[in-house]
């Protein structure tokens, strides 16, 4: 018999992790076809009713595990250090994003649009999580060194680097590139190409 649906607001906490937990378990082992509500509930001992009292649905549980799954990669960038050389630093960003995508290669399914397909999660909504957040000051510390005559925005070169790691990241994980040490070639030359650009449009006068 399903158990009942906690009362409090801190088992209801408890019930979502485990519920997200168990998604993503699901997720990893058999794709993004094989994750219902049903398979879901029957993991957790509980009913679907439960799960659609949190969620209100699929598409709402592919909106809770796009969030979670960003805040874990923003974890993970917020976790390498902050070299004073900015280049370095944003190439150590790259590697870890691309690091932490390859250990949750279901998850990063969720990043790539599964959620933001039918638009409950807004697009917009990457600026404000803390992995973008961390790449943005990493891009704000190299333009206030090399930028004299502003005509970059955070955001633009952020968005410039945040799209050359995700395309290379996603290619790699569709089997693209031969072998990972290829991969992590053109993750590093794609980036450097990316600021390189824009650092010799700052040279100018």
């Amino acid at each position: 018999m399903p158990a009942a649906a906690p009362s409090t607001p801190a088992g209801r906490d408890a019930q979502r992790e485990e519920m997200l937990e168990a998604a993503a378990q699901i997720l990893a082992r058999d794709g993004m076809a094989g994750l219902s509500l049903r398979k879901l509930a029957e993991a957790c001992g509980t009913s679907t009713m439960a799960v659609y009292s949190l969620f209100g649905g699929k598409d709402g549980l592919l909106d809770a595990l796009y969030l979670e799954t960003m805040e874990g990669l923003g974890r993970a960038l917020q976790a390498v250090p902050q070299h004073p050389d900015p280049m370095v630093w944003l190439a150590e960003l790259g590697l870890a994003y691309r690091a932490h995508s390859l250990a949750h290669p279901a998850l990063y399914g969720i990043i790539t649009g599964a959620s933001l397909a039918h638009g409950r999660v807004a697009a917009s909504n990457l600026k404000v999580l803390s992995g973008y957040q961390t790449l943005k000051r990493a891009v704000e510390r190299l333009l206030a060194e090399r930028d004299r005559h502003g005509r970059y925005t955070a955001d633009l070169v952020a968005d410039a680097l945040w799209v050359s790691v995700h395309g290379v990241v996603s290619l790699e994980l569709n089997g693209h590139f031969a072998t990972p040490e290829a991969a992590e070639s053109v993750l590093r030359h794609n980036s450097a190409a990316v600021v390189g650009h824009m650092l010799a449009e700052m040279a100018k006068p």
